[in-house]
């Protein structure tokens, strides 16, 4: 279960939030992350917050509809999510057990990372693809999760999340690498399972 944290200021609309809870459940479901209790915290910034971030963190001087932060990485530059999504061996913090267990009960819920997302640059994308706001929303916090849960596209140019465009073919090699075949594969069944 995936349990999706909010500021108090900044709670979305119910009906925003239950796409954000299902979009969620339909990857911690996917991943098979269903059993283990992990949090992701959710924020909203404004255009100007989300250039200063995209600055410090990217280097690169633009707004952006979304950005994750991983909140702990596995030593080798992979972030937690990684070892999960994977389905290897995941750090035992519970106490429990010594070392590392696929099996361990994890006591403390794992905190995946933080995502934030520009609404100002989500209105307007809707418009530019010609669906809703809260579809776009939810398909930005989709993308974010899933960098969260070890996905990367490793692509200067952002993969298409209209319905108007053909995408490039993709030819999957390698699931557990990074790949934006991959990861467009995934965010299209996680929209698909909450019928957007």
């Amino acid at each position: 279960m995936i349990k999706i944290i909010y500021d108090e200021e900044q709670a979305p609309e119910e009906g925003l939030a239950a796409l954000f809870e299902r979009a969620a459940g339909l990857a911690a479901e996917r991943e098979g992350i269903g059993s283990l209790d992990c949090e992701v915290s959710l924020f909203f910034a404004d255009t100007c917050e989300m250039r200063q971030m995209n600055l410090e963190y990217r280097g690169i001087d633009a707004p952006t509809d979304v950005l994750s932060f991983p909140m702990q990485d596995n030593g080798d530059g992979s972030v937690v999510g990684t070892a999960i999504r994977q389905k290897g061996d995941v750090p035992c913090v519970c106490n429990k057990t010594q070392g590392t267990s696929p099996f361990c009960l994890i006591a403390a819920p794992t905190m995946l990372g933080d995502i934030v997302i520009c609404r100002e640059i989500a209105e307007g994308q809707a418009a530019e693809y010609g669906h809703s706001e809260e579809r776009e929303i939810a398909f930005l916090f989709t993308h974010g999760l899933l960098h969260l849960l070890g996905y990367d596209h490793q692509t200067v140019e952002e993969p298409s999340h209209d319905n108007t465009k053909e995408p490039s073919p993709c030819v999957i090699t390698n699931t557990k690498e990074p790949s934006p075949c991959v990861m467009r594969a995934a965010e299209k069944e996680i929209m698909e399972g909450m019928g957007l």
